[in-house]
């Protein structure tokens, strides 16, 4: 085969040679640009390459603890490879590719260009993509396969968590990428690790900072949360003020009591008041929302009050209140 090619090689430099020895300037250009064409058909760029393998996010078996990274966040392939994404997580991520200039969009997952996949299966390096939302939840998908065909570095986003970041190299066909799937491999599950050590370490100190009235919603950093009520369940009198806090960069949360009778983004109830017989709700709490990072809720009757985030109730995000007393004349009775 290697004989036939080289002989084939020859066989149209020899051509070229005679013609533009026996042609006018112009025939011999015209003919090397026919002769050149033909020979760069052999070193094409294939369309097909690998596919490559990265988690989206990594957490603890009870959920508890999340990561809200790509992993690696950092990756060489080649010109006509193809990523697959794969959710490892129970909490929601994307994979978006913004155009160029393009501002980030609030989240919303009703947006069928932001809840579903768009874009198709082949990245030009320039229009919108999305892997819709991710998920290990039952009846969600959970991975995403792109291809990429123009070389350059891209960077794409979760769309739900505003830190979470990652960076394609595409690199010409037939160069050396440095690293192999192994190695990714390896890297992710070092960092699987970090990200578990990181959670328990915040979750120890946020335990050892709670008190009977001060109720941690979760903590975390720009890449690891804890999604726990930290001192879930509490005891108080009636008349007395609980503070839920949330400091997590990332993470917004909820302190929901009662059904989501609307937008769980939005506050409504009497937070001063709450006596257990109509709904409330905090709002997004957490650094950089709409409704700072505190959240004051006075108890007047006494009762048990069941509380949870409305946005990661699945990963087992609740909390309990229970109010003794009879400090405003009211009787027994419970909450929701």
């Amino acid at each position: 085969m290697l004989k036939m090619r080289w002989f084939t090689l020859c066989g149209v430099v020899l051509m070229l040679a005679a013609t533009v020895l026996s042609a006018t300037p112009a025939q011999a250009a015209t003919a090397r640009h026919h002769a050149l064409r033909a020979t760069a058909k052999h070193h094409a760029a294939p369309m097909m390459g690998r596919t490559w393998y990265l988690w989206v996010g990594a957490e603890s078996t009870d959920h508890a603890i999340q990561g809200a990274v790509f992993l690696p966040r950092e990756i060489w392939i080649n010109q006509g490879d193809a990523i697959t994404w794969v959710s490892y997580t129970a909490d929601i991520h994307t994979v978006t590719f913004l155009k160029p200039g393009q501002s980030r969009p609030m989240f919303n997952p009703s947006d069928p260009m932001q809840g579903r996949p768009y874009g198709g299966t082949n990245y030009d390096g320039q229009s919108y993509y999305n892997s819709g939302i991710l998920s290990t939840m039952m009846g969600m998908r959970r991975s995403y396969t792109l291809r990429f065909g123009v070389t350059g570095t891209y960077y794409y986003i979760c769309l739900v968590h505003r830190y979470m970041y990652g960076i394609v190299h595409v690199l010409p066909q037939g160069w050396q990428v440095p690293y192999t799937q192994a190695d990714y491999n390896q890297q992710i599950a070092a960092a699987e690790q970090q990200i578990l050590n990181t959670g328990a370490g915040l979750m120890d100190q946020a335990e050892r900072n709670a008190s009977q009235y001060y109720v941690w919603v979760g903590v975390g950093t720009t890449s690891v949360s804890v999604m726990r009520f930290i001192n879930s369940t509490i005891y108080v009198r009636a008349g007395d003020v609980v503070t839920f806090v949330n400091y997590d960069p990332q993470m917004p949360h909820t302190v929901t009591f009662g059904p989501v009778s609307r937008n769980a983004a939005t506050a409504y109830g009497d937070p001063m008041n709450y006596d257990g017989t109509k709904a409330l709700n905090s709002g997004y709490l957490g650094i950089g929302q709409q409704y700072g990072t505190t959240f004051r809720v006075r108890f007047t009757r006494p009762g048990t009050y069941h509380y949870y985030c409305a946005l990661h109730a699945m990963l087992g995000m609740y909390g309990t209140v229970v109010v003794s007393g009879s400090n405003y004349g009211y009787g027994g009775g419970s909450g929701y």
